[in-house]
């Protein structure tokens, strides 16, 4: 059976949710973890539109389905299909808060790491339904 990407977003939940717990300050790797939470989340979305565009539009299967291509095939499909251009809006969110998670070491000016951490699993949920809709969905 082939992996579920939307199983990272799971996993990105369950460490958000443990990452904030009441006694969080004693977490170990805190910062770690809600760095980790943001990766997944973008990683679940982006895996999964992925096999969305090789499935329905035979986009290339990975390793060519590079971040960028993938974003460039979403821009096409969405001339013809609303839904195209929020599955794009909300994973470039969510790669910038994943570059934010990988790249820095600071978080952008004004958000805090748990307020990207939130945000990012916010919008993959938000994503989840609308993917799995699209991939359902008659070409």
């Amino acid at each position: 059976m082939a992996f579920d990407w939307w199983d990272f977003l799971e996993l990105a939940d369950e460490l958000h949710k443990g990452a904030n717990q009441k006694s969080a300050s004693k977490i170990p790797h805190r910062e770690a973890r809600l760095r980790t939470v943001v990766s997944r989340a973008y990683y679940a979305a982006l895996k999964s539109i992925s096999e969305l565009l090789t499935d329905k539009h035979k986009f290339p299967e990975p390793p060519h389905a590079s971040h960028h291509a993938i974003k460039q095939a979403l821009e096409v499909h969405a001339r013809n299909v609303p839904e195209y251009k929020q599955v794009l809006a909300k994973l470039t969110a969510l790669q910038s808060a994943r570059t934010f998670a990988d790249y820095k070491s600071d978080p952008p000016k004004g958000t805090s790491l748990e307020d990207l951490a939130q945000l990012a699993i916010d919008d993959a949920m938000d994503l989840r339904p609308v993917v799995k809709k699209l991939h359902k969905k008659k070409a």
